[in-house]
């Protein structure tokens, strides 16, 4: 297996995992507000069915804490371990947090905002070039333990790590300006400040 198709396999690994997080994020969505019978703005659902969906797929990533420990391998071991559990912390809340946006609740809606500014503050902790490096150098070692045959390419993992890091950090501040900028709007305030009697809508 060459570069080429060990990314192709990697992109549609992670494709799909994100994609059946927003499915199941959606039919979430779906329940709550069948349960709730509450009105709700479509960019609250879909930005809280964003979030939940995010969080859930970087906990799945979680689960294989030796590979996050490579990933981070140039912090001390004990802070490494403290940054695992707060990426999980984190995750949860997020979570959270995406459930009560969907429930319409005013505290949610502010503790989004925080959630956002906290993330954007963060970013060049959480998309260091280190990690990446470290990403390349496993990968980069897996295909040299691949059969002679098909490590005939060159590999380029390392060339690319400025490049996804820059793209993850982007994707990360967009969200977060977003999601700040969305819940910031008036009309979106009133929404979520709206009496329950008043956010109810009638089901046939």
């Amino acid at each position: 297996m060459d570069l080429n198709q060990i990314l192709i396999h990697i992109y549609i690994f992670r494709s799909m995992r994100i994609l059946i997080m927003v499915v199941w994020a959606g039919f979430l969505a779906f329940a709550i507000t069948k349960t709730t019978k509450r009105k709700r703005p479509l960019g609250v659902t879909i930005l809280a069915i964003l979030l939940m969906a995010g969080s859930i797929h970087k906990l799945f990533g979680f689960t294989n804490y030796p590979y996050y420990k490579i990933m981070f391998q140039h912090l001390p071991g004990n802070l490494i371990f403290i940054r695992y559990m707060g990426s999980i912390l984190l995750r949860l809340i997020g979570i959270a947090v995406g459930i009560g946006l969907l429930l319409m609740k005013n505290f949610y809606r502010k503790a989004v905002i925080i959630l956002a500014i906290f993330t954007i503050l963060t970013i060049p902790l959480k998309h260091q070039m280190a990690t990446f490096e470290n990403i390349a150098q496993f990968l980069e070692q897996q295909v040299q333990q691949s059969p002679p045959s098909s490590t005939n390419q060159k590999i380029g993992f390392a060339d690319s790590t400025t490049s996804v890091a820059l793209l993850f950090g982007l994707i990360d501040l967009l969200f977060s300006l977003t999601l700040i900028i969305y819940f910031r709007r008036p009309k979106i305030i009133a929404e979520f400040k709206k009496p329950i009697s008043e956010n109810y809508q009638i089901i046939s």
